[in-house]
Formats: structure tokens, C-alpha cells, sequence
């Protein structure tokens, strides 16, 4: 298969050691890899913004990058979710049909390792006491709830803790944390307790968002928990 891997923001700025993880476990589970350095931002926070024609702007270079690929991989259930399901309301120019050729061939990487490619177990090994934090894209707009779980079970050493919250949102949300700050931190720091009530080592989403969010809270408030995409975790060891 030939795999064209989409680098968030994020990633792409701030943490690039989850895309190069990413490229380790795709070429791993047997896929062919393309990166097109020419991609930009899927358009998300300009669309939810309400800066539609700048969210056209971006987010319409993406059909042409992306033309000759079986699959488009996401590590992000946010960025999947706004490329799957929201680019028909900012181009209605375009045919519904071209759309969805391209729409429905946007995976979110767990759910791409676990339901395309059947892999759910890497050899990695990592010793730690581990809670899994559900993005909310990925969990209410992907339906992605057991996959990163099973990649999670089958690391050597791993032990997955279950936090009570697991699906509850950690207050970042992209812009809202900036519009809402004092409701966006009062979300995180009940997430805060709970990781901390859990005396584990480690968080780890499918989203470096909430990663981002929850990793510098914790560090404001002296909570000694790492935080790791499961693209970092699965090529562990």
C-alpha cells in the first residue's frame, strides 16, 4: 500500500519525533511511505475560526498532494476528523464524489495499523505504568476507542491503567482553551487528579493537543507524569 502520511501542525512544529515514530511503525505494518513536504494545515482552526475562505485556502491543496495515494494517515483523531468530515461545507465548488474519494481514504493511524493493515502487536517494550487519554475526534467523531488500547496491551512491560475519565475532555479543545481559559483549566486539572490518583508514569493519546495541554498543566502544578504519543510508545524497546 501506498501510504501518504499527513504531519499535523503540532508535529510538525513542536514534536517531530512522533512523525518519524510514525514512519517506523507504518513502514513496519508493510506500507510504502510518502511525506509531500509541500503540506500545510488541514484548516481546522482557521475553519473553526469562522475563517472559512483561509480554511479553503490550506485545506484545498490537500486533494492534489494526496492524488496518488491508497491511504492518507493521520496521527491525529483531530486532523482525520476535520479531513474526513467537514471539507464538503468548505468547498462546495467541488464535486461531492472528488470529496469523498479523498475523505474516505483518511485513516487516523491506530485505526489504519489495527483495521487496514491488521497489525496490533510491534515487538515494543516499555516498562511503565501507562493512561490512555481519549481525544475527543477520535473517540466521538472516529468511533476510535479499542484500537489504541489493543496497540497499548500488547507492549512487553506495559501496564495500562484505565483512569475513570478516560473519555472525558481535558479541556484543550484548540481554540477553546484560548477563548475559555478559566473552563479549559479547570477541565484539565480534574484530569490532573485523576492521573495522579492512578500513580502512573505516563499519558499517552492519539493527540498531541491534549498531550501538549495536560504536559504543561502538570508541569505547573509539579505532577511528575510523562507524556508520549502511541506512536512513540509502539516503537519503544
Amino acid at each position: 500500500m501506498k501510504v501518504g502520511l499527513f504531519v499535523t501542525c503540532l508535529i510538525d512544529q513542536f514534536f517531530p519525533q512522533v512523525a518519524w515514530a510514525s514512519v517506523k511503525l507504518l513502514e513496519r505494518a508493510g506500507a510504502d511511505v510518502c511525506f509531500d513536504s509541500r503540506q500545510t494545515c488541514c484548516g481546522q482552526p482557521a475553519y473553526n475560526s469562522g475563517f472559512w475562505p483561509e480554511a479553503r485556502q490550506v485545506s484545498g491543496s490537500l486533494f492534489g498532494l494526496y492524488r496518488d495515494a491508497d491511504y492518507i494517515v493521520v496521527p491525529s483523531g483531530s486532523c482525520a476528523a476535520m479531513m474526513r468530515q467537514h471539507l464538503y461545507r468548505l468547498h462546495p465548488d467541488l464535486e461531492p464524489r472528488d470529496i469523498a474519494t479523498f475523505a474516505d481514504r483518511v485513516v487516523e493511524l491506530t485505526d489504519f495499523l489495527t483495521r487496514i493493515c491488521g497489525v496490533d502487536d510491534f515487538d515494543s517494550q516499555l516498562h511503565a505504568r501507562v493512561a490512555y487519554h481519549d481525544s475527543c475526534h477520535a473517540l466521538r467523531n472516529l468511533r476510535i476507542h479499542e484500537a489504541p488500547r489493543r496497540l497499548l496491551k500488547n507492549v512487553r512491560g506495559l501496564q495500562l491503567v484505565e483512569l475513570p475519565g478516560a473519555d472525558q475532555c481535558c479541556g484543550f479543545g484548540g481554540l477553546f482553551s484560548v477563548q475559555y481559559p478559566e473552563i479549559s483549566v479547570s477541565m484539565g486539572r480534574d484530569k490532573l487528579r485523576d492521573l495522579e490518583e492512578a500513580n502512573v508514569d505516563l499519558l499517552v493519546s492519539t493527540d498531541m493537543g491534549c498531550l501538549m495541554h495536560l504536559g504543561g498543566m502538570m508541569g505547573r502544578h509539579g505532577l511528575n507524569v510523562r507524556t508520549m504519543h502511541i506512536a512513540e510508545v509502539l516503537v519503544a524497546g
